[in-house]
């Protein structure tokens, strides 16, 4: 894989960056400590990817607002791993029914979901928990987005138990299975771990993984695929299929 942007996705992701940060200064300067401006336009890097796998292009002269209502427009949109829901609110003012879930583990962020200034439900679970909350189950999401999580979550496992970590990582089929419980069989999933070369989980480690993943069946309902994207501007897909009867 190569580590240059092709020039068509850098055009892209230089135009909705700065789409994000117009939007996003305003809301930051009315809850700057609660917001973080920084890991809000982060989103978008993977929102690109979700814009080329749709077959919508940004590098026209089309309004980007029109792009991204063309892509979550009257869709429900469900984020594991929200923060804050800054992200949510963006998709939600570009049509978007949304709801979010976060571990809630600061007084920060407890403080900011009790004012909830966004209007958005969030829910308190771990992301590995999040297909057995019944709001979630409720909502139907067609969307289901986890950017810069996986790392975190296998960050908390290393520190919990040390003598386990090295297997293979708990969190990550966890959230295969959790996040399967809430999906159809139209349902698409989004899932980025964060970028950091230093991070548990490495790209191509997770990619050795596909075809174990490939190979095993899981609890969930229906099968879906699991669009994972990496730091090299490609998308990886994961088939996560249903045990059989």
């Amino acid at each position: 894989m190569a580590d240059e942007k092709p020039s068509e996705f850098q055009e892209a992701y230089k135009r909705l960056t700065k789409y994000m940060t117009d939007y996003g200064w305003p809301i930051f300067l009315r809850h700057a400590n609660d917001v973080n401006i920084n890991a809000f336009i982060a989103h978008a890097f993977p929102l690109v990817h979700m814009l080329e796998d749709a077959g919508i292009s940004i590098t026209g002269a089309r309004p980007v607002q029109d792009c991204i209502r063309e892509l979550v427009g009257g869709k429900r949109v469900l984020e594991v791993g929200c923060r804050e829901g800054f992200f949510l609110k963006f998709l939600k003012d570009h049509g978007a029914q949304v709801m979010g879930s976060t571990v809630g583990y600061s007084e920060r962020m407890r403080k900011f979901k009790n004012q909830n200034p966004f209007g958005i439900p969030i829910v308190l679970s771990r992301a590995e928990d999040t297909g057995n909350q019944k709001e979630m189950v409720d909502f139907k999401p067609d969307m289901i987005l986890s950017f810069g999580l996986l790392d975190t979550a296998r960050w908390r496992e290393k520190e919990a138990n040390s003598t386990a970590w090295r297997k293979l990582p708990v969190p990550f089929s966890k959230l295969l299975r959790s996040v399967g419980r809430l999906t159809t069989k139209q349902t698409k999933v989004y899932v980025m771990p964060a970028i950091d070369k230093s991070a548990v989980y490495t790209y191509d480690s997770l990619l050795r993984r596909r075809k174990l993943v490939d190979h095993r069946r899981f609890a969930v309902p229906n099968s879906y695929t699991w669009n994972f994207m990496d730091p090299h501007y490609e998308t990886h897909r994961f088939r996560v299929r249903k045990r059989r009867k």
